[in-house]
């Protein structure tokens, strides 16, 4: 993307870098550190905004999961 935006003649920093994935923070699944992990590796990349898709986004353990534990740790990224 930085080489095209070179191209083109367009400033990279203009542009809002967003990822969407999944994450399934659910025993047996996906842990907050993974997650945590995920996010810094996103970051590393370039990466600005994460969107998730959750396919249990009904229950309410990984969104306090998320809250308590995931942003926290990401919020300096």
């Amino acid at each position: 993307l930085k080489g095209h935006c070179d191209e083109v003649g367009r400033p990279y920093e203009e542009i809002e870098r967003t990822v969407l994935d999944t994450v399934n923070l659910a025993p047996g699944a996906m842990t907050a550190a993974q997650m945590i992990e995920k996010c810094q590796a996103l970051h590393a990349l370039g990466f600005q905004h994460l969107i998730v898709n959750m396919p249990n986004v009904s229950e309410i353990r990984p969104l306090e999961i998320i809250g308590h534990e995931v942003i926290p740790a990401v919020k300096a990224l």
